[in-house]
């Protein structure tokens, strides 16, 4: 017998279609980067499966990412070899007018933290 009370269904709002990592054939379920907005709280990227076959969106297991879970994960992924150096040198001299806000040190890995100027 279930416990706890029912609940509303928890709304979300795709707030920016970043990319689809992975699609699959013969299926309307895709693997998606976008920012979401869970339960009116502010958006988060969220890396998970979609379903856009129907009229209604229906979302699958996925994971968010904080804003620092999501600067380790880059600076793992180039460490680890990934990314075109001419797609990542011409993203980096896009970025100007930006600067380090702040730098950390965690054993051998540094993260730099981005500050955004309007």
């Amino acid at each position: 017998m279930p416990r706890g009370k029912k609940s509303e269904p928890f709304g979300f709002e795709i707030v920016e279609e970043v990319a689809t990592l992975q699609e699959f054939q013969g299926s309307d379920w895709n693997i998606e980067l976008n920012k979401v907005a869970w339960g009116g709280n502010p958006p988060v990227i969220d890396i998970r499966r979609w379903n856009r076959g129907g009229e209604e969106i229906k979302c699958g297991k996925g994971i968010t990412l904080s804003d620092e879970a999501c600067e380790i994960l880059a600076i793992s992924l180039l460490e680890m070899g990934y990314g075109d150096t001419k797609s990542i040198a011409k993203i980096y001299n896009a970025r100007k007018g930006k600067k380090i806000k702040r730098l950390i040190t965690s054993g051998y890995r540094i993260i730099f933290y981005i500050h955004y100027f309007f």
